[in-house]
């Protein structure tokens, strides 16, 4: 009877062993379109999370990239700052050395004073504004000024020879000459730190990402700081016999 009740188990969906001792309940088919569905759901679902896992890993990326160049060009504007207020200071010794040979000159020299003493004051107030359009547009109309009144007061010593070859004019011109130098190179690298922060957040698709959380341009400096004349020496006349 055992080979005739296994047949019947199998023709009727039952597994039955001996007379009943054991009976399963038959599973759904693999080939159900049901099972076949959550499969493939189960799938769909694990590549969707995968992709907003990669997707949120790479905007942590790309903030914390963005973050990572503007901190950068906050550095160099603090450099540079630091630089223009050295090359400031020195403005009050450039004065007093001239004011012994160019005493009709009071206005130049006052001029040359203020100018510097205005670009110290702002740079110390305006600090991390210069990332800012507004902020940096004042630091430059304010070098400008520095910039301008020193290129009069030079263009005046010229007729003063003796003033510039005095030790106290040659020691201030290099001096001067080496603050300078150390601005342009701090206003290189800044601006090279705002083209690449830039560049930056201008690219897709970071600048989705830089616009819904605030990232702005970084301004440029482009005032550009003369370098001053070497000291000369007094122009001597013809020999006389």
């Amino acid at each position: 009877m055992l080979f005739p009740l296994l047949l019947f188990g199998q023709s009727s969906g039952y597994i039955q062993f001996g007379f009943g001792a054991f009976r399963q309940y038959p599973a759904r088919s693999p080939s159900c379109p049901l099972d076949m569905m959550f499969g493939v759901a189960m799938i769909i679902g694990l590549v969707l999370a995968g992709a907003i896992l990669l997707g949120l890993l790479w905007a942590l990326a790309s903030y914390n990239g963005l973050v990572a160049a503007r901190v950068e060009c906050a550095e160099a504007s603090a450099q540079m700052l630091l630089r223009l207020r050295m090359r400031n200071e020195l403005m009050p010794g450039l004065v007093e050395t001239a004011r012994g040979h160019m005493r009709h000159e009071r206005e130049t020299l006052e001029g040359v004073n203020a100018a510097a003493q205005e670009a110290v004051v702002l740079g110390r107030a305006l600090g991390a504004q210069t990332l800012e359009a507004a902020g940096m547009q004042k630091l430059q109309m304010a070098e400008a000024g520095v910039n301008g009144a020193v290129g009069r007061l030079l263009a005046i010593s010229e007729a003063y020879p003796e003033l510039r070859a005095s030790p106290n004019m040659v020691r201030i011109s290099e001096e001067l000459g080496f603050a300078e130098n150390q601005v342009s190179l701090a206003r290189q690298a800044y601006n090279e730190r705002v083209q690449r922060y830039n560049t930056l957040r201008s690219t897709m698709p970071l600048a989705l990402l830089a616009g819904a959380f605030g990232f702005k341009e970084a301004p440029f400096f482009e005032t550009d700081v003369a370098p001053l004349p070497p000291p000369q020496a007094p122009r001597l006349g013809p020999m006389r016999a």
